[in-house]
């Protein structure tokens, strides 16, 4: 009995699904999710600043436009 192997026991494969089920991914694999979530990180905080200098200095304008008015409307 101990010349018995794991492939030899399993032949359809359902005891090694079960233990990759149990214990999840493997190193590799985690480790390429975390790159895949780190790089769409990254472009999500990177593409905000491209995008919002293109717009500020017309929103600057407004909100000047409006502290002034404001403040005629306070004197």
């Amino acid at each position: 009995m101990s010349d018995l192997t794991l492939e030899e026991l399993d032949t359809d494969g359902a005891i090694q699904e079960d233990i990759a089920d149990l214990y999840g991914d493997s190193r590799a694999d985690f480790l390429r999710k975390a790159a895949v979530g780190g790089s769409v990180l990254v472009t999500a905080l990177m593409a905000p600043p491209v995008l919002a200098g293109k717009t500020s200095k017309s929103n600057d304008v407004r909100i000047f436009q409006y502290a002034l008015n404001f403040e005629y409307l306070q004197s």
